[in-house]
């Protein structure tokens, strides 16, 4: 949990400065790669550049290049990202027919707003499933799912920092770059966490060997050949072509792992894992057109199908969460999701605000007041705010939650109002069953030294006869609390829970709840209300069989009972308390 909220934090802090640098960020109005090792190559040039001069296999030589103008040009060519800031002044040292020509170079202003939300709809998109499989994930899919898509929402589908320092730009510009490269690594973990069951361990070993042997070449060159070309114009060694074929290794060994393990994959396995086989195979086809095209020298302009490839994978993981428990997801309510939306939708508007006020040159008091009214007005209406968005969450992802809870409070509230014991067990044990989805459910009863199953749900494989001292019910004794059955050897199985069936500190019986059918754990509130159900439905019984036994008793003293049917009836309802 620790380092759940400190990597969301991280994340929504770096996402919250990008905004605030998008007013101010800009780029060059052209594309470019990098040539040798201290040039780079104008491939496309728009409008605005063109105007100026530039043309399209033009040649800029860095180290003639002054050290701002190498900042912008070198970091928005190493990954998508507006490293310049309004007001820059940039002058290319182009080399044009043997010549060394300074041609000032426009900087295009901030995107348009249309383009500022589709960007920041990416964002948001990641922050949320990023923190969503992170906090409620309880398995190493699931962490390393969370890790991939919050580092990614920072260099994807575009980076701004314009409004920093020289040297902030080039810190923020080298994590960024960073943050894409190193990206098949988790991505990989991923697919290993669903795969291990499949996949030999020497393959396993021999996958990871492999691509920490191919990400070398990509690490260095965004890590160390990036930041020599800003401050010196060169780069240490020239592996940008080496780079660019390591990178397009690691895609296809990846690609061929997931293969692998999907065609070893039998049955329900399979079935549970094509969604996010196939929305992965998807997810690689803009990224590899990419890298292709800059391998080639003419990128292809494919920005928004990359990015739109990119979000098929987390989206086709979210749905495995979703619709088959892939992941393991927990039911406990998470309120850093809640938060960190009103934090991020808080954040985008009053950046959009500034900008629409600037976009409209509202005199800066009146904008002062304008901003300080609406501060004011979302103070007051946050916590109606926080609720509304809490609700929302929990009727669009926990329904089916709410309604099991609702139905079984209505059990535990209904249990003192049934008078057969019979019908009390088989309302509880269906009811648990068809509301939490659990396989083996059951009630024992202790009677002649042993604990005997009285009612079971539908094919429930419990067995019919517990010795006393099973190691599940000694626990259950001594605790008188829930007991976690993969804890424990038992004939009640490696799943699931029991509880104590108890009134006045003396066990009777005990309440089993098998394994889920999605394999998905109990959380805390259920197996809560669990306990609640268990004690209520305790009380009755027990209150029933006093009243059996006390009828019993009134009926050998009137003498309507023969002493052998007075035994037999006797040896139906006598428990033995302890």
């Amino acid at each position: 949990m620790v380092f759940a909220a400190a990597f969301s934090a991280l994340a929504i802090l770096a996402l919250a400065l990008e905004l605030v640098a998008w007013p101010t960020s800009a780029r060059l109005n052209l594309s470019a790669v990098f040539q040798g090792s201290c040039g780079v190559r104008i491939s496309a040039v728009g409008p605005a550049a063109a105007a100026a001069g530039l043309r399209a296999g033009d040649t800029v030589n860095l180290p003639a290049t002054d050290a701002r103008s190498r900042l912008v040009l070198v970091l928005q060519s190493e990954s998508p990202s507006e490293a310049g800031q309004i007001g820059d002044k940039i002058v290319l040292a182009v080399q044009r027919a043997g010549r060394t020509l300074m041609i000032p170079a426009p900087l295009a202003a901030r995107d348009p707003l249309s383009s500022f939300a589709g960007d920041l709809i990416f964002k948001l998109f990641f922050l949320v499933l990023g923190i969503f499989v992170l906090w409620r994930g309880r398995d190493l899919a699931s962490l390393f799912l969370g890790i991939w898509t919050l580092g990614l929402l920072v260099p994807l589908p575009i980076g701004w920092f314009g409004a920093w320092s020289d040297g902030g730009r080039l810190s923020f510009s080298t994590l960024s770059a960073f943050l894409w490269v190193y990206s098949p690594i988790p991505l990989y973990l991923i697919i290993e966490s669903l795969a291990r069951s499949v996949i030999a361990r020497p393959v396993i070993i021999g996958t990871r060997a492999v691509l920490g042997a191919l990400m070398v070449p990509s690490l260095f060159e965004v890590c160390v050949n990036a930041v020599t070309r800003v401050t010196t114009g060169c780069v240490v060694l020239p592996t940008r072509q080496l780079s660019d074929f390591a990178f397009i290794a690691v895609q296809i060994v990846m690609v061929l792992f997931f293969v692998l393990s999907y065609i070893a994959a039998r049955g329900e396995q399979r079935q549970r894992i094509q969604w996010v086989f196939w929305s992965f195979i998807v997810s690689r086809f803009g990224v590899l057109a990419n890298l292709l095209g800059r391998m080639v020298g003419h990128p292809l302009e494919l920005y928004n199908i990359e990015w739109l490839t990119v979000m098929i994978f987390p989206a086709g993981c979210a749905y495995g969460i979703l619709r088959h428990k892939l992941m393991d997801v927990n039911f406990v309510i998470n309120r850093a999701i809640v938060y960190s939306i009103l934090t991020t939708v808080v954040v985008g508007f009053f950046l959009a605000l500034e900008a629409l006020l600037q976009h409209f040159s509202v005199a800066r008091g009146l904008s002062l007041i304008v901003e300080i009214a609406l501060a004011v007005g979302i103070g007051l209406s946050m916590n109606t705010v926080h609720q509304r968005v809490e609700a929302a969450i929990e009727r669009v992802l926990f329904t089916r939650k709410h309604r099991a809870e609702a139905a079984l409070t209505t059990l535990a509230d209904e249990a003192s109002f049934i008078e057969s014991p019979d019908a009390l067990m088989r309302r509880t044990v269906g009811d648990i069953s068809s509301q939490l989805r659990a396989k083996d459910v059951g009630i024992y009863e202790r009677r002649d030294g042993a604990y005997r199953l009285t009612c079971s749900s539908d094919r429930a494989q419990l067995p019919e006869t517990i010795d006393a001292d099973d190691s599940a019910f000694i626990r259950l004794r001594k605790s008188l609390g829930e007991v976690d059955l993969e804890e424990l050897t038992s004939k009640l199985g490696a799943g699931g829970y029991a509880f104590p069936l108890s009134v006045r500190g003396r066990m009777f019986g005990a309440l089993i709840c098998g394994p889920r059918e999605e394999d998905d754990d109990y959380a805390p509130d259920e197996r809560e209300l669990l306990r609640h159900v268990a004690r209520e439905v305790a009380a009755e019984l027990h209150l029933i069989r006093s009243r059996d036994l006390a009828d019993l008793a009134q009926a050998i003293a009137s003498g309507t009972l023969t002493p052998e049917d007075a035994r037999k009836r006797a040896r139906e309802l006598t428990m033995t308390s302890e």
